[in-house]
């Protein structure tokens, strides 16, 4: 198996209706340098949040690379910032709530894939870019 570089312009990006949530994978369960795993860049405009969501059969890494807001698990909120990591256990609610006027930028990571991570896992609601 041999590793990869993966640049943000080679891959396609996704957005939501309303512009406010974007998303490029990086990798998912096909690719064979990373079988174990998908993930990818998200972004949270400013003002405005994603919708909760949960993952019954996986864990979530967020890696917050730019921006800062508040995640939500169930009814705790804890803030968030560039450079925090983000531990969502398997089965846990959640969401990102952005009340700046920048992005939220963040790396994501599903240890191991969730079971509709074929392909390009895009969530429901987006659609083609670039």
């Amino acid at each position: 198996m041999t590793g990869k570089v993966v640049r943000p312009e080679s891959v396609p990006l996704y957005r939501n209706a309303d512009g406010t949530q974007r998303f490029r994978p990086t990798h998912d369960r096909t690719d064979t340098a990373a079988q174990g795993s998908s993930g990818g860049l998200y972004w949270v405009a400013g003002h405005s949040r994603n919708d909760p969501d949960i993952h019954p059969t996986c864990d979530e890494l967020y890696y917050i690379v730019h921006g800062q807001g508040t995640i939500w698990f169930g009814d705790e909120a804890q803030p968030l910032r560039a450079g925090d990591t983000v531990v969502v256990p398997a089965g846990t609610t959640h969401h990102i709530v952005n009340d700046g006027d920048e992005d939220i930028e963040l790396f994501f990571v599903f240890v191991p894939p969730p079971p509709s991570s074929t392909g390009t896992g895009v969530p429901r609601g987006f659609t083609l870019v670039d």
